[in-house]
């Protein structure tokens, strides 16, 4: 099955199948979430420029930022990552947006209107053409998935959407 844009859906989808066996084998790494985020953002998978991942938890009132993926500034956009988890682990200690998303720290947006304050958070990643995708967590908490597709996406992205942002929601926070 093909997308509007010419993408094979069947062949994203079998790329975010093969997430979990990649989380199994690697069961010892911290940073988990930054390896899902590069394979969900990855050309060949959901076609992502820039993405950010957040969890909201309105309990204690905390909005934190827990991964970002820039592709324009990634040296591993082609390698497989799982292959060199050393090398892109301290690749992201060193990447400027995952720096900048993980200092986002601020109140939750359970008093606010949720699309203004994504839009605030897109503006202070310099996310331009951004669309943002919310979804449950575990203890009532919300995770954020805010990203800026490399191209435009057809409607079937929506729903592969839920399946790779489900993903997110199995990592550990840190």
């Amino acid at each position: 099955m093909k997308q509007e844009t010419g993408r094979d859906i069947s062949k994203t989808l079998r790329l975010l199948l093969s997430i979990p066996h990649k989380i199994l084998s690697f069961n010892e790494i911290d940073n988990i979430a930054e390896f899902i985020l590069h394979e969900i953002c990855h050309d060949e998978c959901l076609d992502i420029e820039r993405a950010a991942y957040f969890v909201d938890n309105p309990d204690f009132n905390c909005f934190k930022g827990i991964s970002g993926i820039d592709r324009m500034q990634e040296k591993f956009s082609k390698r497989p990552v799982w292959n060199y988890a050393d090398d892109f682990s301290k690749h992201m200690c060193h990447s400027q947006f995952n720096k900048k998303v993980r200092e986002v720290n601020t109140e939750s947006t359970k008093k606010q209107d949720e699309k203004d304050f994504m839009k605030e958070v897109a503006k202070n990643l310099c996310l331009n053409n951004h669309n943002y995708h919310c979804f449950s967590l575990r203890h009532g908490n919300r995770g954020f998935f805010l990203y800026e597709p490399a191209h435009p996406h057809a409607e079937e992205f929506d729903e592969i959407m839920d399946y790779a942002t489900a993903l997110l929601a199995l990592c550990p926070l840190q």
